[in-house]
């Protein structure tokens, strides 16, 4: 209270434009802070790189990859993508999150059906959602009953994943990354905690609970594997056989063996 020009309106600026939030609670609000939490993007930087959806320009043929993740305690299951915009830069959005686990494995079938795209991304070390890798790679029939094949699954073991984590950390710091506003994502993001992996950080699912950030890590798996890992070679269709001509010689070909398309038995 001895702070002059001290205002509710001012405390809010303060609070939202702070990088470490356990300082400006002590310092500002003289709040007792028992543990300090550095989430591993800054919120502030990420929310500065949310655009309008209408604001976004993606091309009708841009490689899309999809990638599924799974809550700490098995309790949620998220779909997320990432595409190219028409800026060079990709766009990370999470498209849908249910409980449970294996109706991903339809919505995943479906969402390659109407779109195209094939391409799903996972971690497929120590984590939930690898027992999807098996269904996802399955042949299936569709709506229609016609086989299909199975998708194509990128599965990304916990070296890369962390390699990963390090990427969007980096896209965002260097706003190199396209988003819109997701309020599940922004306190993902808030309260996002990764553990270190040799070298780099890796999103701890764990530390991070009681905020549930297995959306962005599926976000994160899109993203690495839109950047670095390639689509399925696409299978070359064969020209079509030359029309065969006929010989000037044809009428005057004779032969001695009997015509077994006409030849009675």
């Amino acid at each position: 209270g001895y702070l002059p020009g001290m205002t509710i309106e001012g405390l809010m600026q303060t609070a939202a434009e702070a990088k470490n939030k356990s300082v400006e609670r002590i310092e500002v609000l003289c709040q007792w802070v028992t543990q300090g939490v550095e989430p591993h993007i800054e919120p502030s930087e990420w929310k500065a790189l949310q655009v309008p959806p209408a604001d976004l320009r993606i091309s009708k043929d841009a490689r899309t990859v999809w990638a599924v993740d799974t809550s700490h305690d098995r309790s949620t299951t998220w779909v997320s993508a990432a595409v190219l915009t028409e800026s060079g830069k990709p766009l990370v959005t999470s498209r849908v999150k249910r409980p449970g686990i294996v109706w991903a494995v339809g919505y995943l079938r479906d969402l390659a059906e109407r779109s195209g795209h094939r391409e799903v991304a996972l971690q497929a070390q120590g984590c939930p959602v690898v027992e999807l890798i098996p269904l996802l790679k399955a042949e299936y029939e569709d709506a229609d009953g016609v086989k299909r094949p199975g998708l194509t699954v990128h599965e990304m073991d916990r070296p890369t994943c962390a390699v990963a984590t390090g990427r969007i950390h980096d896209r965002v710091r260097d706003k190199q990354l396209v988003l819109t506003e997701q309020p599940d994502i922004d306190i993902a993001i808030e309260g996002g905690l990764a553990t270190p992996y040799a070298e780099n950080q890796l999103w701890s699912r764990g530390k991070s609970r009681p905020v549930d950030i297995a959306g962005l890590c599926a976000e994160t798996w899109a993203l690495y594997a839109l950047e670095e890992l390639e689509p399925p070679a696409k299978k070359e269709v064969p020209p079509p056989p030359k029309t065969a001509a006929l010989s000037e010689d044809a009428e005057r070909v004779t032969t001695s063996e009997p015509n077994l398309a006409t030849i009675a038995f």
